[in-house]
């Protein structure tokens, strides 16, 4: 935006040239307008008392805010702060080791080495952060060994992000020979302490590997669970996997529900799915016509199994009803999700669905 680059150097200049107050008001303004360099300026001044009563914790607010903007400056002056004052607080290093990992990733050095000398001290959430820097190669050399070694140290010491990562390499066979046990232990580990992703994964799992229920259980509670905090995902693959029970033993209705929740936080197999089972032989009109709705936010999602329903639809429906059902799939599209895709942040690589 070469506005609010104009508007930033304007403001550099003011702080250069000792107008501290004027200087501070425009970064407020551009830090109002979500700007981090405005953020990231206002936390110096506080940090330093440049202006301004010395504040450090107005300054970790505002290198906090550009922080989560992905602003990596914010990010190493967010972790060094935390670090210096963190007086052996295991919560305050950890949160430190989240921001020089986050730093270092987007190949911040400092961050990198203050990261790494958190480590060696056996810091269990700075290994995990380094394991998953080493396990995607992001800011440092790829090195799965390396990354597996500080995993499992992190895991061990119960980091749950640590558990995760140790379950994707595991299941997809990353620095370690592919094992679906392993796999599963580690995603347990990490679903048990409310990882909605592991819980997740580890429901697939189980649906695509029935040896493992005997030790592990049903895939269904796990994928309950992921669905009721949040996972669309979930929910769609939890549907397609009671679909799968003999037909006395479905609960439609549940079903029904499940591809509901999914669809509406905008996955097209999940819309596809729902249109289907709405479209029934004795389906009335009503009905028909919501599956339309649905089946046309699949296709302008690009579905091409929805394209195909659509035209078979067309055939069913006259004119009049498929213009009510265009205005519905508006209404749809408008309408806030029930909940969206879950997400846990600093994580690397997501299965696919």
């Amino acid at each position: 935006d070469p506005g609010a680059r104009a508007a930033f150097n304007d403001a550099v200049a003011l702080y250069k040239a000792g107008q501290l107050g004027k200087a501070q008001a425009a970064f407020e303004a551009l830090a109002s307008g979500g700007d981090p360099r405005g953020e990231f300026a206002l936390a110096v001044m506080h940090e330093h008392g440049q202006g301004v009563p010395r504040d450090l914790e107005q300054a970790k607010a505002h290198y906090r805010r550009a922080a989560e903007r992905g602003y990596v400056k914010a990010q190493l002056n967010l972790g060094l702060l935390l670090e210096a004052e963190s007086a052996g607080r295991a919560e305050l290093v950890a949160e430190a080791a989240h921001w020089f990992t986050a730093a270092a990733a987007l190949g911040q050095r400092d961050a990198l080495l203050r990261l790494e000398g958190l480590a060696k001290r056996g810091v269990p959430a700075a290994r995990a952060g380094l394991g998953r820097l080493h396990l995607t190669g992001s800011g440092v050399a790829k090195d799965p060994g390396m990354a597996l070694g500080m995993l499992e140290s992190a895991a061990h010491a119960g980091v749950r992000d640590a558990a995760y990562n140790l379950g994707v390499m595991h299941e997809v066979g990353i620095g370690v020979e592919r094992d679906a046990r392993s796999a599963a232990i580690w995603y347990r580990e990490a679903a048990r302490a409310a990882d909605v992703t592991a819980g997740y994964n580890l429901g697939l799992l189980l649906a695509r590997a029935p040896e493992l229920t005997e030790e592990f259980g049903s895939p269904e509670p796990w994928l309950a669970e992921a669905a009721a905090r949040g996972d669309a995902r979930a929910a769609h693959a939890l549907a397609l996997w009671l679909e799968q029970r003999p037909l006395s033993m479905v609960d439609a209705t549940r079903v029904l529900s499940l591809y509901e929740l999914a669809a509406r936080a905008g996955k097209p197999a999940a819309q596809v799915n729902l249109a289907y089972l709405l479209a029934h032989p004795d389906s009335d009109d009503a009905q028909l016509e919501l599956a339309y709705a649905w089946t046309l936010l699949a296709v302008e999602a690009g579905s091409n199994v929805a394209e195909a329903n659509l035209r078979r639809l067309d055939a069913l429906l006259a004119v009049s009803a498929r213009e009510r059902a265009r205005e519905r799939a508006r209404e749809l599209l408008d309408a806030p999700p029930d909940f969206v895709p879950a997400t846990t942040d600093g994580l690397a690589g997501r299965l696919a669905d």
